[in-house]
């Protein structure tokens, strides 16, 4: 089993969390808890764990601080942050501290066991777990993920994600789940790296893509309306309007070659 240390300085939040999942279903095990980021490295240095998750908020050593001090110690586990505050600078400061994912209070238990389950994937390549659970169906060896994404890289990914899925339907949320991300923390990651809403961006590339199948004469305008995503006709209409100032049958009318 994977040794977990939860760290949070409400006491319920703690017992919470440890009862929130089934976590040796997981491969997990809740090995100890910190009321403190102070407390928590010394369990850190009298214990060993594969999995951190901390409150970013504390009196004292807080979250943030607790990783800089853990990579400094060049901890070799991984961590996840959990946080009831989502603004876009703790969210920044974490993932440049090389923490696997970012959640937000109140945690929700199926994002938790994505999150988990990547985290067991990483810790997998690196080695068997130090006691591993009872052989079980439940229980085969993890599929190995590649290790999460720091900030540039990510955005990177979370992109070439759009530009390839952007004529089905997606959602930010659905790319939160494909990323093993908080949808709320993907939101504000998504609009300070491009300056625009996520729908901005998709309907901007969707409507760019209509524009350029608009000028090959074989394609219906309804064909392309599905091509890029757009189920509705007339929704297609009302947004290519918006975009470009006109309907796609004037559109084709100016531009085809």
């Amino acid at each position: 089993m994977y040794r977990v240390l939860i760290v949070d300085d409400e006491k319920a939040v703690r017992q919470g969390l440890s009862k929130l999942i089934l976590w040796e279903e997981y491969g997990f095990t809740v090995a100890g808890s910190a009321a403190s980021g102070r407390q928590a490295l010394e369990r850190i240095h009298t214990a060993p764990f594969d999995l951190v998750l901390t409150d970013v908020r504390m009196p004292g050593i807080d979250g943030i601080q607790l990783i800089e001090a853990l990579r400094q110690e060049h901890f070799p586990g991984e961590i996840i942050i959990l946080s009831a505050f989502p603004e876009f600078e703790y969210a920044r400061r974490a993932i440049e501290s090389g923490v696997s994912h970012y959640l937000l209070k109140p945690i929700n238990d199926h994002l938790l066991v994505k999150a988990l389950e990547r985290v067991r994937g990483v810790l997998a390549s690196r080695g068997p777990a130090p006691a591993p659970p009872a052989p079980s169906a439940a229980c085969e060896p993890p599929s190995v993920d590649p290790p999460p994404l720091a900030s540039p890289d990510l955005m990177k990914a979370v992109l070439r994600y759009i530009d390839e899925h952007y004529n089905r339907d997606i959602s930010l949320t659905a790319i939160a789940d494909v990323f093993y991300m908080n949808a709320v923390y993907l939101g504000r990651l998504f609009k300070a790296s491009t300056g625009q809403r996520f729908t901005d961006y998709l309907n901007t590339l969707r409507i760019e893509r209509a524009s350029e199948l608009l000028r090959l004469p074989d394609l219906r305008i309804y064909e392309i309306s599905e091509n890029v995503g757009y189920h509705d006709l007339n929704y297609f209409y009302r947004m290519f309007k918006a975009k470009t100032g006109m309907t796609p049958t004037e559109y084709r009318a100016t531009h085809l070659t």
